[in-house]
């Protein structure tokens, strides 16, 4: 596969994360209703997100690629603003999303605050914009602490920690102490295996195999910090184990309903 081809997987992937990760949520809290705008104010955050990080970071060599994908994360802004305004419940998550992001640059300069920021914001915003609770909206206090979202938390900090992997050296000229540069590969795994572990015990709790599918794919990854590591596979790795069990879902039940509808399609003749 070509960087170009890589490029585009690099970048859409943690899209079909958040919406992996959505469908994980669901299959625990089946409660909830999911609201399509709010997933695509989610879908739109994160690949705003991510396109800015790769135009900021502009290691990609895109050349002529990068006019059109800065347009594209602008336009990506407008949508997701005009959304919002229809939305102004959700303006509190899409503020906070934006101050971790914004400030990711300083916040990665401390470990542990950096890991509980991003991880609870990324996971508050995957409950609080696409869910509804029938007629009212999910409080952003209703399910913080539950066992549920404390497992996407951990998936979502270990993952953050394997991804770092790849900046080691990077950061450390850079005087940025993450744990990856304070403990090396192997020590940055273990944290973020130990992490992981965590989220498997709150995701048998909560009764979420999708879930618990995501850490122990989290703990997996740790065991290979040789292929974590790797520049644009091992983010790719990390991403595709979060967003595999969620899409699995989704793509059972699209196939259930093809099924049934070609049963009733058969039945009628």
């Amino acid at each position: 596969m070509g960087p170009p081809a890589l490029y585009v997987l690099h970048l859409w992937m943690p899209v079909l994360m958040a919406a992996g990760l959505v469908a994980s949520l669901h299959q625990a809290l089946p409660q909830l209703l999911v609201a399509p705008s709010g997933l695509a104010m989610l879908m739109l955050g994160v690949f705003i997100v991510y396109t800015g990080d790769r135009v900021l970071e502009r290691s990609w060599g895109l050349g002529r690629a990068l006019l059109p994908l800065a347009s594209s994360a602008i336009l990506a802004c407008g949508l997701l603003g005009a959304v919002a305004l229809r939305r102004r419940d959700t303006l509190p998550v899409l503020l906070d999303l934006a101050l971790v992001s914004l400030g990711y640059p300083l916040i990665k300069r401390w470990p542990l605050p950096r890991l509980a920021s991003v991880a609870g914001a990324w996971t508050l915003a995957c409950l609080r914009l696409p869910f509804w609770t029938g007629g009212a909206r999910l409080p952003p206090w209703a399910l913080a602490c539950g066992p549920a979202a404390l497992s996407v938390a951990c998936a979502i900090a270990a993952g953050t920690i394997l991804c770092d992997l790849k900046d080691r050296d990077g950061d450390a000229a850079s005087g940025v102490r993450t744990l990856t540069v304070l403990y090396g590969a192997r020590g940055a795994c273990a944290w973020a295996a130990a992490i992981a572990a965590v989220g498997v015990g709150a995701a048998l709790w909560s009764h979420a195999p999708a879930i618990l599918c995501c850490n122990v794919g989290m703990v997996l990854a740790a065991a290979r910090p040789d292929a974590v590591q790797r520049p644009v596979s091992g983010p790719l790795l990390v991403d595709a184990a979060l967003a595999a069990p969620g899409l699995g879902l989704l793509v059972s039940h699209a196939a259930e309903r093809w099924l049934a509808g070609s049963h009733h399609i058969l039945a009628s003749f």
